[in-house]
């Protein structure tokens, strides 16, 4: 294509996205009005149904459990695909593999250290209404101690169950 070509075609669906653009900003309620029932009938039905007054926390987990699941789902789901598709393939057996420090003092300080990790996940996932995507920081800390729990065993342990689909090692 010829540039003043280019540049009429881009032209035309510029205008096109601004039209769209204008025609949904034209019609938006004024900052803070919120039209919907929503939002009233579970700030006043959500104290007496699950004895909670942070209604956040009530959506979230109680009457959207199964949504917030599914996004957990989705994330799980996105990350495994991205770390299948990036992992390295070694041409190299497990023997090869030097094996990590067998001290119980490195087993110790890994089973406290993902106690603790466990516990404060668990704490950002619960009030992870605080700040915005709170609770997925949560998740990342809950994902961070099964980590250090993984850092903390013996290498061979964990491949002997971690293969790939046909069963050859990774």
């Amino acid at each position: 294509m010829r540039s003043p070509l280019r540049f009429t075609l881009f032209a035309l669906g510029a205008l096109g996205l601004g039209a769209l653009l204008v025609h949904g900003l034209v019609d938006l309620p004024s900052f803070g009005n919120y039209p919907g029932p929503y939002g009233d009938v579970i700030a006043k039905v959500a104290p007496k149904e699950r004895h909670m007054m942070n209604t956040v926390t009530a959506v979230v987990f109680d009457y959207r459990g199964f949504d917030t699941m599914g996004e957990e789902l989705l994330l799980f789901g996105a990350a495994s695909a991205v770390a299948l598709l990036l992992r390295e393939r070694r041409e190299h057996e497990v023997s090869d593999v030097v094996d990590g420090i067998d001290s119980p003092a490195v087993r110790g300080a890994g089973a406290v250290a993902a106690v603790m990790l466990l516990v404060i996940g668990l704490n950002v996932v619960a009030h992870g209404f605080i700040t915005p995507g709170g609770g997925f920081q949560g998740g990342v800390i809950l994902a961070a101690a099964f980590v250090v729990v993984f850092l903390s065993v013996e290498y061979r342990a964990y491949h002997r169950i971690a293969t790939t689909s046909f069963g050859e090692p990774v």
